[in-house]
């Protein structure tokens, strides 16, 4: 312990252990959502929430009619640019700061979950693939769900609070919760009605809805509404600056029960996301939730029930989005930690620490070489390599056996429960680097969602090269550009170029002063060049996104089954052919000009 002694007051202060690690899990979580947040180029919905946001601010109000979006997003995406202008990073920086936050918020609930538990929480949100991700995407997702766990936190250190004053502080903090949740994005619903059904449902078998009305009591429940409101109202209208904002949060409810209308689904299997990406988060979040039914730990029961009808609810909804998975990432999270502070005290009373630890290395060392198996099976296709594996997963059985002749049941499952989650914890960091640092682009990632290519940067570089050599400033070109389902991605990137001139379609005709002529188009490029004039033109392509189907993945029956090529995506992300472009955007310049 690091002692701080104030003389002036009188009094000393500590910065424990505990508190130290806090502020790691922060700085930690802050470096690696900073760390190039703007590596990837913004996808068809991110651009959309930041070209809102640009125009209001470069166009004022009058000339913004926005619809799907963000309020909150909203004002604040127009603040930063307003102060230091438009960017990639820059309409990324609130979520990277609010998924900083989300590392952070299980502390709120450090009396429930325990020191360690807590802890052990805010470690694994740090490098959570699912809240790494959404932490470096410009959504209100990551907001709305660090709103929900301050509005849940609030109600229930309320609950414990013995004081009035006390009680009263954490009211106002869940209602501002509450309102920074619902003004940020829909996934706020499917966070926080799981958890209040499951709620209301121990209430009403329990019979404690009265017990907990005496204790909020009307005046606390007036003073909640009358914060919430007021909050929700100045963060959705940006402080009064952008009125309809109010509309758009009642917009948010209904595209939220929009997801449930019969559709085709386009995000991945809910659960089939939690295994590739979140594996450690399983094991650990059901050993916390029966912990927590067998020792009746409540906020355990009520965050297991909320995670479970979560799940089903997203299993319901056919448009549903990848980084919805949220709604169940959170409360799994927090019943990790509380596996986690189980897992720990029966090691601190029971372990032997000898035997055991000889058994986790022999645990860690047969994974490793089942996945340096399944590496080659991935890429040499050899049957052989599936009966190895099987054979290394059969050996982890026979050495259980032999440490449970040794030393006993319990401490080899505990043994093998330590081994095997340290090396689902590498896993679980892998595939968050993958996903945010190394493919953040890549469609074949199940967490994105239309992600644009590195090309609509290369096109912009090109434009500027040819407004030096034409007009001697980087973004004076003149040129007319068609857009369709991109519309806001190039939008966003030819937004500096002063020149430029968007129009609905180039068969009208194209003033012969334009010399670049930018269209984007589905699959094959068969550009329309009615509109140009009669003179000889040269061009460039650049891909805007790629596509890619997940019909191609699985195993053929028989045995051995044929199931490299599975394999080789769900570790390395490779498939056979490569993602096909599925938007184009192509440079039209005549070859000689003034």
């Amino acid at each position: 312990m690091i002692m701080i002694n104030n003389d002036q007051q009188g009094t000393c202060k500590s910065i424990t252990v505990e508190v130290a690690l806090w502020v790691l899990i922060g700085v930690v979580a802050l470096a690696v959502r900073l760390y190039r947040v703007d590596a990837a180029p913004l996808s068809s919905h991110e651009a959309h929430e930041a070209m809102l946001a640009w125009r209001a601010v470069s166009e004022g109000l009058a000339g913004v009619d926005p619809q799907d979006y963000s309020p909150l997003l909203f004002a604040v995406n127009a603040g930063l640019m307003a102060v230091f202008g438009a960017g990639d990073g820059i309409v990324r920086l609130w979520a990277a700061l609010c998924g900083t936050g989300l590392a952070l918020a299980p502390l709120l609930f450090r009396r429930r979950l325990g020191r360690l538990g807590a802890l052990a929480a805010g470690m694994y949100l740090v490098f959570s693939p699912t809240a790494l991700f959404a932490s470096r995407q410009v959504s209100g997702a990551v907001t709305a769900a660090l709103g929900g766990l301050m509005a849940l936190a609030g109600i229930v250190r309320c609950l414990d609070e013995e004081e009035s004053s006390q009680r009263l502080h954490w009211i106002v903090f869940s209602a501002l919760g509450l309102a920074l949740a619902v003004t940020s994005s829909a996934l706020t619903y499917g966070l926080l009605l799981p958890v209040g059904l499951v709620g209301l449902f121990t209430l009403a078998r329990s019979g404690g809805g009265q017990r907990v009305w005496d204790a909020i009591g009307p005046y606390y429940a007036r003073v909640f509404t009358i914060v919430a409101l007021g909050a929700a109202l100045m963060l959705a209208t940006g402080m009064g600056w952008h009125w309809p904002g109010v509309g758009a949060v009642g917009d948010l409810l209904a595209s939220w029960l929009a997801r449930f209308r019969p559709a085709e689904a386009t995000a991945a299997s809910p659960l089939g996301i939690l295994v590739i990406y979140e594996p450690l988060l399983l094991p650990l979040g059901i050993g916390g939730w029966v912990w927590s039914l067998r020792r009746s730990r409540r906020l355990g029961v009520l965050l297991g029930g909320g995670a479970l009808t979560g799940l089903f609810l997203l299993f319901l909804m056919p448009g549903r989005f990848p980084l919805d998975i949220l709604w169940v990432v959170l409360p799994l999270a927090m019943l990790a930690g509380l596996g986690v502070d189980c897992l720990a005290e029966n090691l601190c009373r029971y372990s032997d620490w000898l035997s055991e630890g000889l058994h986790t290395l022999v645990v860690i060392l047969l994974w490793g070489h089942l996945y340096l198996i399944l590496a080659r099976y991935a890429f040499s296709g050899n049957s052989v390599d599936l009966v190895l594996a099987l054979a290394v997963v059969l050996m982890q059985f026979v050495m259980l056996s032999v440490f449970t002749i040794a030393s006993g049941f319990t401490a080899a499952l505990r043994a093998a429960a330590v081994g095997t989650g340290i090396v689902l914890l590498g896993w679980t960091i892998s595939a968050g680097w993958g996903v945010a640092f190394v493919r953040p682009a890549d469609p074949r990632e199940l967490l994105t969602h239309h992600p644009s290519a590195g090309g609509v940067r290369d096109l912009v570089q090109t434009l500027q090269e040819i407004s030096w050599q034409e007009r001697g400033l980087p973004d004076a070109a003149s040129f007319t550009y068609q857009t369709q389902d991109l519309e806001s991605v190039l939008m966003w990137y030819l937004r500096d170029f002063r020149n430029a001139r968007q129009v609905a379609s180039l068969t009208a005709g194209v003033p012969d002063s334009l010399r670049v002529t930018v269209t984007d188009l589905p699959g094959d490029l068969e550009i329309p060049l009615q509109g140009l004039a009669e003179e000889e033109v040269i061009g460039q392509d650049f891909a805007l996104r790629y596509g890619w189907e997940r019909e191609g993945l699985g195993c053929t029956p028989g045995w051995p089954p044929q199931c490299w090529a599975l394999t080789r995506w769900a570790l390395f992300r490779k498939t056979s052919p490569a993602p096909p472009v599925d938007r184009w955007a192509v440079l039209w310049k005549t070859s000689h000009s003034d």
